[in-house]
């Protein structure tokens, strides 16, 4: 071999091997302290995942009670909306008789009216039709007893 070729190659083993000294001699105490670290973050991790793990069953129960209460508002609206109904049609019913009693009030009360004002047209035609008979009578009368005196002036003036 060549003796330059040996030199280079030594230098350059002698070079790698001072590059790699502390990598060695320090390097255990550096992977103690990775080991260290990735045991902390590996410690932290379950810690962070068995919180994670509470807070998702709190909103778990925390969903299904209000779950709960929603679906007992709803049957509570249900059961208004149900009453609510039963009070709109029996005011509407109570609304129904009372427009019907007043109707048929007012329909008795027009209907006594008309045969009130019948009665007084029927009497008032009938004071007009007996004073016009009354009125014919009385003009028969003087007629007959013009007539009567007339032919009595005629017959005393013919005797």
């Amino acid at each position: 071999m060549d003796p330059a070729k040996l030199w280079y190659t030594l230098a350059f083993v002698i070079f790698f091997a001072m590059l790699a000294r502390p990598l060695v001699g320090g390097g255990s105490k550096k992977l103690d302290g990775y080991i260290k670290q990735a045991q902390d973050t590996v410690e932290q991790a379950r810690k962070l995942h068995l919180q994670a793990q509470e807070t998702v069953l709190l909103y778990r129960h925390q969903q299904q009670s209000i779950q709960d209460e929603a679906a007992r508002v709803i049957e509570q609206a249900k059961q208004d909306a149900v009453q609510m109904k039963a009070a709109a049609l029996k005011q509407l019913e109570e609304d129904e008789v009372r427009r019907r009693t007043a109707m048929n009030a007012r329909i008795a009360n027009t209907k006594q009216q008309v045969m009130d004002d019948l009665q007084a047209q029927t009497a008032a035609d009938i004071v007009r039709l007996t004073t016009l008979m009354l009125q014919q009578a009385a003009m028969a009368e003087y007629r007959k007893k013009s007539v009567f005196d007339a032919a009595k002036n005629l017959h005393l003036e013919a005797a």
